[in-house]
């Protein structure tokens, strides 16, 4: 009976150490798959301005967790989005910031569609 009550407590000792660490690795990997994502996406958009001979920008909701991406064939009067997955999201708890730490951006686009929204631009040369 002892020795079960000793295993139980070391089963116990042993939970409240690793249990904390998974949860902190957990939420340390979602946020660098998210932002993985989202340098891959602006690779994807610099790499398409320039095969594609387009202007391709990346456009994010000021203080928000979304983000598009779209192409422009005839130097910005019309922008389209690209592929399906649009709009687009950072993981939970990141979000776009300037360096003033607001999430107010002076570079921004009218596309007509989505309206004025800060961005990225990536152009053809």
């Amino acid at each position: 009976m002892m020795e079960i009550l000793f295993v139980v407590a070391i089963i116990g000792v042993l939970m409240l150490v690793t249990i904390p660490n998974f949860i902190n690795m957990r939420k340390s990997t979602i946020v660098k798959g998210g932002m993985r994502q989202f340098t891959s996406d602006l690779r994807a958009a610099r790499q398409r301005a320039v095969t594609a001979s387009s202007l391709v920008r990346v456009s994010f909701l000021s203080g928000n967790r979304l983000y598009y991406v779209l192409e422009s064939t005839n130097d910005g009067t019309n922008w389209s989005l690209i592929g399906s997955q649009n709009p687009r999201y950072l993981p939970e708890n990141v979000y776009l910031q300037n360096s003033t730490g607001t999430s107010e951006f002076l570079d921004s686009v009218n596309d007509g569609g989505l309206g004025t929204l800060p961005g990225i631009l990536f152009e053809r040369n």
